[in-house]
């Protein structure tokens, strides 16, 4: 005759080894998950700072263009001093300036003193970032311009600056721009 064991079950070491072995693919599941939620926060500042870059360099580009075709002087090279006067007034051949290109201003700042941006989420004015409505932001846009290796050539540089968690970060984008008139 065999001797039955009612008693069939786990042991407390078993049921501690399986508490254990849980406990481990949870905090790495939980790790894993954080670290992507932190990477894909740093992604979307990273795609934001290279658009707000883009954007003054398609806006500066489309202000050249504009006033020099349809400026005051009509087929006139004055219209280049026009559109350079308006960013030297400004301020971005010597501090820098800023550019909000929702409103269509520049103005002047300096490294330590430019505003930050502000996203304005309004569906029926498209979302744009701006510097007067909208939610703050950690972003701050700052251009400067200086003369390129002719009268008739200026160069900038966009650099955008933003917090990601406790980290600075910051992003540089230099264009040229031509007198193609002449």
């Amino acid at each position: 005759m065999k001797y039955l064991n009612k008693n069939k079950g786990f042991t407390l070491i078993e049921t501690m080894m399986a508490i254990l072995v849980l406990s481990i693919a949870l905090v790495s599941l939980l790790t894993l998950i954080s670290g992507n939620l932190f990477y894909s926060k740093y992604i979307k500042n990273e795609i934001t700072a290279n658009y707000l870059m883009q954007e003054v360099i398609d806006y500066i580009r489309n202000d050249r263009d504009t006033t020099i075709l349809y400026g005051e002087n009509e087929d006139d090279s004055s219209n280049w001093d026009t559109f350079l006067n308006k960013y030297i007034d400004a301020g971005c051949f010597t501090d820098g300036c800023i550019l909000d290109a929702k409103n269509e201003t520049i103005d002047s700042c300096d490294d330590s003193n430019c505003d930050y941006l502000k996203y304005d989420s309004d569906i029926q004015n498209g979302n744009f970032y701006n510097y007067k409505y909208g939610e703050d932001t950690s972003f701050e846009r700052i251009i400067k311009m200086e003369e390129g290796e002719s009268s008739d050539e200026i160069v900038f540089t966009v650099t955008v600056k933003w917090k990601n968690g406790n980290l600075s970060k910051e992003r540089s984008l230099k264009s040229n721009l031509t007198n193609w008139y002449e």
